[in-house]
């Protein structure tokens, strides 16, 4: 059997300087956990896909949430 699994990795550097920093930070990185992310270490996020497809879908869907 082959299988054709794929993995999105995410990587993320934002600043944690003032409340509302803070609160973003917070809001995106529980948004990733609550979609299947796993964390490998800080700002590090990894989530496993079935195909391409499925990945690359997910991925369109992210972009909404990023922070600004």
């Amino acid at each position: 059997m082959i299988y054709d699994f794929m993995r999105v990795l995410v990587f993320f550097d934002l600043p944690v300087i003032t409340k509302k920093d803070r609160y973003e930070y917070s809001l995106f990185r529980k948004k990733l956990i609550e979609k299947g992310y796993i964390m490998l270490q800080y700002s590090v996020y990894s989530k496993l896909f079935n195909n391409r497809d499925a990945a690359v879908k997910h991925i369109s869907s992210m972009k909404t949430d990023l922070p600004k």
